[in-house]
């Protein structure tokens, strides 16, 4: 299949190189964030054996021993908790609108065109993801509904057999609208710099985008999906025999090379998406 193709075509070295840049400003970004909030952290919070004990006794006893020797206010911890997810979505939105500049426009690949393409459409994207906040508490609602739905099924029985069932059918339908959701978002984004209109008009037509071109879509997502787990499945298998000897190193070096691997696959999502795009209407059931 064409689509099929498109991405395949994506895995060059130029995405590759820019997959690059995006891991480097990701690791830049986390050392600060980091190191900047565990200070504020530390001189806060006095002692705690949560950096020690979240290797050696794993989650449940970290969590446990924040509330046992947390010293200061543990709504500074939901404070702290929040500003790192505001910071990161504004991270992403900056990063995102630079490698999405670089990948329509066909931009050189070079850490000076992807910082001055962030700072260049950020504020257009802030807006884009204003909007589809919309879309995103859209994409979560089957999480409130069929949960609340199904809970009150297994209320009244006890079937392991029905449990399972319903748990495959909530785990597609909500995979389903993540998906959607998903690509509204990325070719909203696309539309904005590609037709230079305002950021309602490419809301608008991204929604009406993807429900024109929902089959190539999945194609695209699903395949993503099913690349992100090999990589995962394999790096696990690779690393697995050194993790007893080298804990620390081994979830460190695994987890970047899983981040790099996730960058450089939302680029070729990105790039068959465009791809998509940029076929004819006439063109686009032959895909």
């Amino acid at each position: 299949m064409k689509i099929i193709r498109s991405l395949l075509l994506g895995f060059n070295l130029r995405n590759v190189s820019l997959s690059l840049f995006l891991w480097g400003f990701n690791l830049f970004f986390s050392f600060i964030l980091y190191f900047g909030f565990y200070m504020v952290f530390s001189i806060s919070a006095g002692y705690s054996r949560i950096g020690e004990n979240i290797l050696k006794f794993g989650l449940f006893t970290t969590l446990f021993d924040i509330f046992e020797n947390f010293n200061g206010s543990f709504s500074l911890m939901i404070s702290m908790s929040f500003m790192i997810i505001v910071i990161y979505i504004l991270y992403s939105i900056f990063i995102s609108s630079g490698m999405f500049s670089i990948m329509i426009e066909e931009e050189p690949v070079t850490f000076y065109t992807l910082f001055s393409a962030s700072v260049e459409n950020f504020f257009k994207f802030l807006k884009l993801f204003i909007i589809n906040i919309i879309n995103f508490f859209i994409a979560i609602s089957p999480s409130i509904f069929l949960t609340k739905f199904f809970w009150n099924i297994l209320k009244i029985s006890t079937n392991e057999t029905l449990f399972g069932l319903l748990f495959i059918i909530f785990l597609i339908i909500q995979s389903l609208f993540l998906i959607i959701s998903a690509a509204i978002y990325d070719f909203s984004r696309l539309i904005r710099l590609r037709e230079g209109r305002n950021f309602f008009f490419s809301f608008r037509e991204g929604i009406k985008f993807v429900f024109r071109n929902k089959k190539n879509i999945m194609i695209i997502y699903i395949s993503y999906l099913i690349f992100l787990s090999l990589i995962y499945m394999l790096l696990r298998l690779a690393f697995g025999p050194m993790e007893e000897f080298f804990n620390l190193i081994f979830i460190f070096v695994m987890f970047q090379l899983f981040i790099w691997f996730r960058y450089f696959l939302k680029v070729v999502v990105i790039q068959g998406e465009l791809n998509l795009f940029n076929v004819p209407v006439s063109e686009k059931g032959k895909i």
